[in-house]
């Protein structure tokens, strides 16, 4: 099953992590496969033989509908903004690898010792039904400009940053929840950190310190405390104007100011994964359903909305990401990466008063200018919108 799926290098590059511990790095606009690590063979050994101690239980019934069904992601990675090198979030340990000729170039552990944190709440020869809550996410992200990374722990509820050229840690700080996204922001200086019980925070990277929270609204915090378990994520458009978060069956767009713009509510099954375009002009957002939409933010206001456009999947979606300047978007759907092509051209203009016959731009993104009709003034334009709306 493919846990994450993420885009880099401007929406060049896709990122995928699956459950076996394999990641893959895919060339957006085709899906061809450029890169395949194996961070399992590069773990500790002690890692090794308990995860291989587990798959003998998949079988059973025991952990499948802990992890894959419940759980959160086993694994998370993220790239450098030139694509030449891929941090790995796996367990309890951090990888970098060289993505020019795929090597790692270091691996490093946090914890020193079997029972310091929740994963390690059984041994090679405990029931496996009593472990499933050892699976927590690291989450990790890096700077701008590859000098630092950053990670953030469910099971130790803390973020550190390391020396991308050494693997040295140089701040470790806790915040005293679990964690379920990352995000750098202000150039790499601050992390935003997804608090499912409170909302929104930040985090100043160089004291450690929190900066701000956004709380949830209202309505949306009682829904979270009355619920066992509630998945959680997050997107920030490439320009940091604005957030779209999911908790639960509820989707938030936010601006840059913590004002939430939208709220969308009561969605008919639970969200699994959000993206953002790189401008905000477009969302997306898959559920345990296999159900993936896209919609203007801006425009769309309540459920449901004839601009929208949806696809249904086999598999539940755990993974999107746009395809920069295509129409396009990349979908994990259970253990299927797939690119679905949702843009379309728009049909001929039409406004009373306006003379659109030489509109001949109609694919997304197309602007045409109109001729007034006799005895009006002024210059009237069309812009096609990403799902087939004109924009007068």
């Amino acid at each position: 099953k493919i846990d994450f799926v993420g885009s880099f290098v401007n929406d060049s590059r896709i990122v995928s992590t699956e459950d076996d511990f394999d990641i893959c790095v895919w060339d957006a606009r085709t899906l061809k496969k450029l890169h395949v690590v194996d961070v399992l063979s590069h773990m500790d050994a002690e890692l090794q033989a308990l995860w291989e101690y587990w798959l003998q239980y998949f079988d059973t019934g025991y952990i499948i509908p802990a992890y894959r069904e419940l759980g959160p992601r086993l694994i998370h990675a993220a790239m450098s903004s030139n694509g030449s090198l891929l941090v790995v979030g796996c367990l309890d340990t951090i990888q970098l690898w060289d993505m020019q000729d795929g090597h790692i170039l270091w691996s490093q552990r946090q914890g020193d010792a079997w029972g310091h944190v929740p994963f390690y709440s059984c041994s090679l020869h405990s029931e496996p039904s009593k472990c499933f809550l050892a699976f927590k996410t690291m989450w990790v992200a890096i700077s701008p400009d590859s000098s630092f990374i950053v990670s953030a722990s469910m099971n130790w509820k803390m973020v550190r940053v390391w020396d991308t050229a050494t693997g040295r840690e140089t701040l470790a700080f806790e915040i005293g929840f679990e964690p379920t996204s990352l995000a750098l922001v202000r150039n790499g200086t601050v992390a935003v950190l997804l608090d499912v019980d409170h909302g929104i925070t930040f985090w100043s990277l160089s004291t450690g310190r929190q900066l701000q929270m956004w709380d949830w609204p209202m309505g949306l915090a009682s829904m979270i405390f009355s619920t066992i378990y509630v998945r959680s994520s997050a997107a920030i458009s490439k320009d940091r104007q604005w957030m779209l978060s999911a908790v639960g069956t509820s989707s938030l767009l936010w601006n840059a100011t913590g004002a939430v713009v939208r709220h969308y509510v009561d969605w008919p099954w639970p969200v699994n994964s959000v993206a953002l375009a790189s401008d905000g002009s477009l969302a997306l957002h898959g559920d345990t359903s296999g159900v993936v939409r896209v919609w203007d933010p801006q425009t769309v206001v309540v459920w449901p909305d004839p601009r929208t456009k949806s696809i249904s999947l086999s598999g539940e979606i755990n993974g999107l990401s746009f395809v920069a300047h295509s129409g396009m978007a990349v979908i994990a759907a259970g253990a299927e990466l797939l690119l679905w092509e949702f843009g379309v051209t728009c049909e001929t203009p039409w406004v009373r008063g306006w003379n659109f016959s030489a509109c001949a731009d109609t694919k997304p993104g197309g602007t045409c200018v109109a001729t007034c009709a006799a005895g009006y003034r002024g210059r009237p334009t069309a812009t096609c919108g990403a799902l087939g709306q004109w924009t007068y």
